[in-house]
């Protein structure tokens, strides 16, 4: 994977198949994405009353793995107004995938009575699917394909206060991008913890889609309450572009490790937003991935040059399970295991590979479905 590069105006230019992305534009501190024939373009955060624009340009650090799987831009800036909010990303790159984590550094004396996170505007857009947070279940059910071009101006296509899980973009070329949350969604629900609301909005301008991401207003209790002190706040997104077929995905399997057979300890089980335990694992749960680790590690002494393992996994899944999150004092967090699961993936080939094998991961089919790629396995190079 090639490395970020810098340009005579001190942008950061990175490309990776289908991927391109430029930072600090179109204005310092924003960023450009393009995906096939998507652009998708950052919106402003605004912690407080000052857009991140005005911020003063702070430090691009940039990174890449040994391995040469990832890359990855750290960045800084901070506004130089009232209590001068700061803002930091990290863009993490790897093939086909790039996730970004965003920090606001809020010093005790701000005042918290707005934080917008930005957003996204996305061009040359033909299609889109919305999976919203669900309700009950622990599956995820995207909604019917919506014609984009079809929409008035001024549609409004979603106008909540929880951000929907996932968005399926599909671009003019046909191809798919999938705007993803992290797999800590209750960051993104600060009115759990803080009296005020949350909005976000999906909504056609002109040819464009307009995604607003407000995660917080204050709304007081009472005439005396006043808005809560400044915290730091983490919140992550990422965007996955449709995977192309290899020669991969026909390979033969030496082995096949089935999820759904096993009879998993309650720590490791999807616990649903209706309170009951599911025997589904849950990647994020620390007990899951102890499991997962041993099933890999049993297998290293014998693996060989060119073993492929395969690991049928469910179906994405929406946990509650606050002790996933590493925060017991808590009953419900919501969470999903998506990004758990590609960090796993990325360490099982890490392993397999010193022997010259890999691991596939694939969703388990229902009844005579055939299985499916996750599209969250990373292969890593063999030595």
């Amino acid at each position: 994977m090639d490395a970020i590069r810098f340009d005579e105006s001190g942008s950061a230019q990175f490309q990776s198949g289908s991927f391109s992305f430029r930072h600090d534009d179109p204005e310092t501190g924003l960023f450009t994405i393009r995906s096939g024939a998507l652009t998708m373009t950052a919106l402003p955060a605004v912690p407080g009353e000052y857009p991140e624009t005005m911020a003063l340009k702070g430090k691009r650090r940039p990174h890449r793995s040994e391995d040469g799987q990832e890359v990855r831009l750290d960045t800084e800036s901070e506004i130089p107004f009232g209590e001068t909010p700061g803002i930091r990303r990290e863009f993490l790159f790897r093939e086909g995938t790039l996730g970004v984590r965003t920090d606001f550094v809020l010093r005790h004396s701000f005042a918290m009575k707005s934080i917008v996170a930005g957003g996204l505007k996305v061009e040359n857009l033909l299609h889109l699917k919305i999976t919203e947070q669900p309700e009950k279940s622990v599956r995820l059910t995207p909604s019917k394909t919506i014609d984009f071009a079809a929409l008035p101006e001024g549609a409004v296509l979603f106008d909540g206060p929880k951000c929907p899980i996932r968005i399926v973009f599909t671009g003019a070329d046909r191809k798919q991008t999938a705007f993803e949350l992290g797999s800590s969604v209750w960051r993104w629900d600060l009115p759990q913890r803080l009296p005020g609301r949350a909005r976000f909005l999906l909504r056609k301008e002109g040819d464009a889609l307009l995604f607003h991401w407000t995660l917080f207003e204050f709304r007081a209790g009472s005439p005396e309450e006043e808005p809560p002190h400044g915290r730091n706040l983490r919140f992550v997104w990422g965007l996955r572009a449709e995977r192309e077929k290899t020669e991969a995905d026909d390979a033969k399997f030496c082995e096949t490790i089935d999820l759904g057979s096993m009879n998993w300890p309650e720590a490791a089980r999807v616990l649903g937003p209706d309170g009951k335990r599911r025997n589904v694992p849950c990647f994020s749960s620390p007990k899951t991935l102890e499991i997962l680790k041993r099933e890999i590690r049993t297998r290293l002494a014998d693996a060989k040059e060119g073993d492929v393992f395969l690991m049928l996994v469910p179906d994405d899944t929406f946990c509650c399970s606050a002790v996933h999150e590493n925060r017991g004092k808590r009953e419900v967090l919501a969470h999903w295991d998506h990004d758990v699961r590609e960090e796993f993936a990325v360490w099982a080939n890490r392993q397999l590979s010193r022997s010259g094998a890999r691991l596939e991961m694939r969703v388990k089919p229902e009844a005579d479905e055939k299985p499916r790629k996750t599209g969250s396995v990373r292969k890593t190079a063999r030595k």
